[in-house]
């Protein structure tokens, strides 16, 4: 799977988001979905194939996360797309946005087209009132 873009291509042979966002500084992903929280809580509930990525670090995730997460950390994304490349959705959180916007317009540029942004992360999906899975 190889993805073109104006400046070049992306091989997903390359394995680094760090060296992906390095060789494609130059390109404005346009189509970046976002998706508030509770939408996204709504399409999950709607769509029981549809996944939510969280892609903060591990220990990130256990202190707390939204409820029906999977933890992908960002720098995993890369190795593990096949593990929801296939979902008819797949929506990406982090803490407040930042990381799963990198981790979108990745999935966005090898393909992946049904890839969304949770805008606001983790802390919206609290300030939100939504399910979440605490460490006790």
């Amino acid at each position: 799977m190889v993805a073109q873009k104006k400046t070049g291509s992306f091989s997903p042979c390359y394995s680094s988001i760090l060296y992906w966002e390095c060789y494609h500084s130059s390109i404005h992903i346009h189509n970046m979905n976002n998706i508030t929280p509770q939408e996204t809580s709504e399409r999950l509930r709607a769509n029981r194939d549809a996944v939510l990525i969280d892609v903060r670090e591990a220990s990130e995730f256990a202190a707390v996360h939204a409820e029906g997460a999977r933890n992908v950390p960002l720098g995993d994304i890369p190795s593990r797309m096949k593990e929801f490349a296939e979902a008819p959705e797949i929506f990406f959180i982090c803490q407040l946005g930042g990381r799963s916007a990198r981790a979108t317009a990745f999935a966005q540029s090898a393909g992946l087209h049904q890839a969304k942004n949770v805008s606001g992360g983790t802390t919206g999906w609290i300030r939100d009132g939504l399910p979440i899975i605490k460490m006790k």
